[in-house]
């Protein structure tokens, strides 16, 4: 089957319980299907845009041409339209590095095991969900839960963080290069989050384990419910009002050099 047909025939099947099948029934569409050796992951997005205007196009699409990427992986640049969101591009990536230009939609990278994804724009919410190894590179701002129930492998922020970011994080590293939104690191068990500006509210709410530190301003209610983990602010925030504790440590410091 050509593989634009094969697209078609996956975009018209009812979507899977969870998130492993859904990529797993994207892959057997796409080994299944005949194309040319040549073609390239852009080739493929521009043919797929004819199916823009159908139902569940901007996850279905994401989980295919993820599927066409893990087959064939290598190095591949994939330059988006401005007009049409596409979720789940680079997840389950276990190698290879991908180059999205543009803004990619929620779950980029999502289940990423291995490679390199590289976000030149920005992106939308639950990048990295999941992610057990890897990196991810992300140039614009991150929408929220970035990282939720991240495992490992690292994701870099050039820009801003908004809210929840390291939700229910297990292991891993997040960096943000600019400002986080409310309740970073909510219920994190694991892991190390650095935020270079400030964070707002609820920094560490229910924390249980892992590092945050933000070399910024913070706001209120810091560490509400915390049970475990460190975090580290700056010194000359120490009479911003706490939450109440139950465990863990508040580190307050100069941060020279």
């Amino acid at each position: 089957m050509e593989i634009t047909k094969s697209f078609e025939a996956f975009l018209n099947t009812k979507q899977e319980e969870n998130l492993e099948k859904e990529f797993a029934s994207a892959l057997n569409f796409v080994n299944s299907a005949e194309f040319d050796k040549s073609m390239t992951l852009q080739n493929l997005y521009e043919a797929l845009l004819s199916f823009k205007e159908v139902k569940d196009f901007q996850t279905k699409c994401g989980f295919f041409l993820s599927a066409f990427f893990s087959r064939e992986c290598g190095n591949q640049t994939l330059a988006l339209k401005d007009d049409c969101q596409i979720d789940f591009l680079g997840s389950f990536l276990a190698s290879g590095e991908l180059k999205i230009i543009g803004d990619a939609g929620d779950f980029a990278g999502s289940f990423l095991s291995g490679g390199k994804v590289f976000i030149e724009g920005s992106v939308k919410d639950n990048c990295g969900y999941f992610m057990k190894g890897g990196k991810i590179v992300v140039k614009g701002d991150a929408s929220n839960h970035l990282g939720h129930f991240m495992n490992g492998g690292e994701i870099t922020v050039e820009k801003n963080i908004y809210d929840f970011a390291g939700n229910c994080m297990i292991g891993g590293r997040i960096e943000c290069k600019g400002s986080a939104g409310y309740s970073l690191g909510y219920r994190m068990s694991g892991g190390v989050i650095e935020i270079k500006d400030l964070a707002w509210d609820l920094i560490g709410e229910e924390m249980a384990g892992g590092k945050i530190t933000v070399r910024g301003h913070i706001g209120k209610e810091l560490c509400q419910n915390m049970s475990g983990g460190i975090v580290t602010v700056r010194e000359e925030y120490k009479d911003t009002p706490k939450g109440k504790t139950f465990g863990g440590k508040i580190i307050y410091s100069n941060f020279k050099g």
